[in-house]
């Protein structure tokens, strides 16, 4: 093909030029977007996000004023600065957990304004965008996930990692220390990135000081690990437990791990598939990438056995977010023409707008939750009790996470939403109660569970936020189902239709329908309850409060469980009246098509 006239080639490059720029102007408005849709989430979820770690940071942070750093994961921090400059200036308990919730999506919108503006890499910004979207979804909820926090961090570490300047060694040991020490999972992602580095490097000493550095602040890390993280860094080697290694000798349970990533991770499949074929002419960067996913899965078989994402598994996969995003996003700076750019654009920004609607949808359990703790809540304050036992299969019943260890600090936050005197704390039948009971250890009037393992002296709370009174712990247990109360006028139905969201989780729709008069549903509840052959009880949920009084007709879903659908022929809507413990107003049942 003959070349281009000198001017034409001018004005090619010109337009070139322009369509880069184009795109780039496009990536950095999708990032505003799309973190404006973030910190919009943020504020109407900002009770969601509060639940299991977070609640229990969050407590440190009110009761002892300064910064709390489990696990000596230092990266911690990013998102406790505002809640503790609130915490300072006497801020009310709903700013409190607002702040919190707006922590760190500041710190991943400040790593996109740094790759974007200071080191005007736009590629970096885009994978940091990337890096929120796929493969994360409980993990929004717990916004001190410091595993997510590090891998935010990773595409700058990358970038700065490629620049020469003067101080690179310095600030690349900086990003090393701050990287490494936050979780121990993050040394495999940062050894990928270093080998792809160190592919276009040459005998350069920079390369042997980069890695001799990462080699001694990786053993640094290792030989620092707290109890809890070298169980579950070196659980199989601490508990002599070698029996996951079955799982690679186990072809169904293989097939089922492969397809949960069709299910439930179809965006990390895609961008993998898609950065291959965009890499396949670099043989080596391809081998690198081809063996740092396979290592990786080989180390989750070897060490877990999971067959959907779950609250945990979820975090212990978030690595190959890095793994395939950033090579992902190196590819996309070799590809040259108008239709792959701009499909690559339309590719994020279609991941991007998934990502905001799944975060909507995968609220409502952490929804439903909530106002299950907030339920039980009022119904102690009702009772004049702020010191109460439930049953574990009525509050531990999420079934994507083990919940059961934090409902005492989670109840005690929500609860003193409504100021400091209105406090109660949620303790558990066989979590807390029985286990102390076991261990000798004495409650007293002024005892408050905060877990099994710690109880603490309510006067030793913030007063400002937390105020108990001197009372023991009160079983709301032992409740009377009979005595129907004529009060009400109202229909219930179940729509025979499972509403269903996520592979784990259904959802049941349920009526209610008004004679006429406006109902009022001041101390009405919920329950659900399973049954197998009409006659064994399987299990029964927590009560859910009505939301509000209605006149005609209200729906509300309520969360059950796969494993109790899977198992029962029946279940039963039961709606309560709390009052002075007497219940059973009306039910509705539904029979299960198998």
């Amino acid at each position: 093909m003959r070349a281009l006239p000198p001017f034409l080639c001018s004005y090619y490059n010109l337009y070139l030029l322009c369509y880069m720029s184009n795109f780039k102007h496009a990536i950095v408005l999708l990032g505003h977007f799309f973190f404006a849709a973030l910190f919009s989430l943020a504020l109407i979820f900002f009770k969601e996000r509060q639940s299991f770690d977070t609640a229990h940071y969050l407590f440190e942070l009110i009761n002892t004023k300064s910064f709390f750093i489990a696990h000596l994961r230092p990266i911690a921090v990013v998102s406790q600065i505002l809640p503790l400059i609130g915490i300072h200036l006497n801020s009310s308990m709903v700013h409190l957990l607002m702040l919190y919730s707006f922590g760190d999506i500041l710190y991943y919108y400040a790593l996109f304004l740094l790759a974007i503006y200071y080191l005007k890499d736009i590629y970096c910004g885009l994978a940091i965008i990337l890096t929120l979207c796929v493969a994360v979804t409980f993990s929004f909820f717990c916004p001190v996930t410091e595993l997510l926090q590090g891998l935010a961090l990773l595409p700058i570490f990358n970038t700065v990692l490629y620049r020469d300047f003067r101080f690179k060694k310095i600030v690349i040991t900086f990003l090393l220390m701050i990287l490494v020490f936050s979780h121990p999972l993050l040394f495999y992602p940062i050894a990928v990135l270093i080998t792809y580095w160190s592919l276009e490097q040459r005998g350069s000493k920079t390369t042997f000081y980069i890695w001799l550095s990462f080699i001694i602040i990786c053993i640094l890390k290792f030989a620092m690990l707290d109890k809890y993280d070298q169980q579950k860094t070196f659980y199989p080697v601490v508990f002599n437990d070698y029996g996951q290694f079955k799982n690679l000798t186990d072809p169904d349970y293989l097939f089922l791990f492969l397809w949960m990533f069709i299910l439930d991770l179809k965006a990390l499949v895609i961008l993998f598939i898609l950065t291959l074929i965009i890499l396949w002419k670099e043989k080596k960067v391809v081998i690198v990438y081809l063996s740092s996913i396979f290592i990786f899965l080989m180390i989750i078989l070897c060490t877990h056995h999971f067959e959907v994402v779950t609250n945990y598994s979820e975090r212990m996969l978030l690595p190959l977010t890095s793994l395939v995003v950033i090579p992902f996003t190196y590819g996309l700076q070799k590809l040259k023409g108008r239709v792959f750019l701009f499909a690559s654009l339309s590719l994020c920004l279609l991941l991007a707008v998934i990502h905001i609607n799944n975060l909507t949808k995968s609220a409502i359990p952490f929804t439903l939750r909530i106002q299950q703790l907030e339920s039980i809540c009022s119904s102690s304050r009702s009772l004049g009790l702020q010191k109460v036992i439930a049953k574990d299969e009525n509050v531990e019943q999420v079934p994507f996470a083990n919940t059961g260890w934090c409902t005492s600090i989670e109840s005690t936050l929500f609860s003193s939403l409504k100021g400091a005197d209105s406090c109660v704390s949620i303790a558990m039948q066989e979590t807390h109660i029985n286990r102390i009971k076991a261990q000798g250890t004495p409650l007293g009037s002024t005892s408050w569970i905060k877990w099994t393992e710690i109880i603490l002296d309510q006067n030793t709370l913030n007063k400002q936020y937390f105020n108990f009174k001197n009372e023991l712990y009160s079983s709301l247990i032992n409740v009377s189902l009979d005595s129907i109360s004529p009060a009400h006028s109202f229909q219930l139905k179940i729509d025979d239709k499972l509403v269903n969201y996520t592979n784990a989780l259904k959802f049941i729709r349920v009526n209610l329908i008004a004679d006429g008069d406006r109902v009022s549903t001041t101390n009405l509840e919920y329950q659900i309850n399973f049954y197998k052959n009409n006659t064994q009880e399987l299990s029964s949920t927590s009560h859910y409060k009505l939301e509000s009084d209605f006149k005609n007709n209200v729906q509300q879903l309520l969360l059950v469980s796969q494993n109790d659908l899977n198992s029962a022929d029946k279940l039963e809507v039961l709606i309560t009246d709390i009052r002075n413990n007497r219940f059973a107003i009306c039910k509705s049942e539904l029979v299960l098509k198998k």
